[in-house]
């Protein structure tokens, strides 16, 4: 038997009355085939099925398909694309910030093992345990030192004089911070600032994979603040890819009629500190991560209540 998805896409297509739709639904099928079902949250809940259930959260037509265009607009990151950015940051800002630490010159017959000495004098740690740097180490082929805490609970929870005895006895030269996913920068900000107060000369390197525009707002302002940081994300999400809660030039259509929908439904959704119908701190990002959900995301697609069911359940933090 077919699904409510299935079903719908059948008479919307039939109808005719939408030239998208066929372009849309093609696209949602390959993201489902090759993507959505490795959503580790939901791992034993197949996209098809939580697809239906999200649908059946509006009853009307067109709010139907509202959600249902609103799928193919998701910048979802795979496993698969998680190391290829894991990857492109070690070849790329890491690999650029150590030639120049150490002053490299691309002539340099011993250039490769120099800059493989450098690797292993740098400590590689997250900026929160968002990030998953042991799988980072892993498809960059670094070992890595053997503790490689988040900064973030070093600045709640950390001793700054075992820190620094933890640098100097090790040998460690220079501190790279990643993370997966920067929002508004709120919490890196606090890791940050914690890292490069801890020794003022010390050199600091902040890599997120991928960042909005608020967050890379936080990061220039960071290094201006500080002499000993480098700020250099992957990828930066373009702001037009954000539907938040103001309209803006840029709104396509559809985002029109997502906001028009967020405010229809936004009393079945969850509101906590910080957090609205448009994300943290109303970031209205587009963004799934295999490994979860960024609440920075718009909420009618990853909140769960009584009478809210998700395309992509977040794990909450308490």
């Amino acid at each position: 038997m077919d699904g409510l998805a299935e079903n719908l896409l059948s008479q919307w297509l039939r109808s005719e009355d939408d030239p998208d739709i066929w372009e849309i639904s093609t696209r949602v099928g390959y993201l489902e085939r090759r993507l959505f079902d490795d959503y580790e949250p939901s791992q034993y809940w197949r996209f098809k099925e939580r697809l239906d259930g999200w649908l059946a959260n509006v009853d009307e037509d067109h709010l139907q398909k509202t959600l249902y265009k609103l799928v193919g607009c998701l910048f979802f990151v795979g496993r698969q694309e998680f190391e290829s950015l894991c990857r492109a940051a070690y070849h790329g800002p890491i690999t650029r910030w150590l030639i120049d630490e150490i002053g490299l010159q691309f002539t340099d017959s011993a250039g490769s093992k120099k800059l493989s000495e450098a690797a292993g004098r740098t400590w590689f740690c997250p900026v929160t345990d968002s990030m998953r740097i042991n799988a980072f180490l892993k498809v960059t082929n670094l070992e890595g030192q053997r503790h490689r805490p988040d900064w973030r609970s070093l600045a709640r929870f950390g001793d700054p004089a075992r820190i620094v005895d933890f640098i100097n006895r090790e040998g460690i030269k220079r501190l790279a911070l990643l993370e997966d996913f920067v929002g508004t920068g709120r919490q890196m900000r606090t890791a940050v600032s914690y890292a490069c107060e801890l020794i003022p000369e010390f050199p600091v390197l902040v890599c997120p994979l991928l960042i909005c525009s608020e967050g890379l707002k936080v990061g220039r302002d960071l290094v201006k603040k500080y002499k000993n940081l480098t700020f250099e994300p992957v990828l930066s999400v373009p702001a037009e890819d954000f539907i938040t809660y103001e309209p803006q030039q840029t709104d396509t259509p559809l985002y029109h009629a997502v906001r028009e929908l967020i405010s229809q439904v936004a009393g079945r959704l969850t509101v906590k500190s910080g957090e609205g119908t448009h994300g943290f701190e109303g970031t209205g990002a587009l963004v799934v991560l295999y490994s979860n959900c960024p609440n920075n995301t718009l909420p009618i697609i990853h909140d769960k209540t009584p009478s809210w069911r998700p395309l992509f359940p977040r794990i909450r933090r308490k």
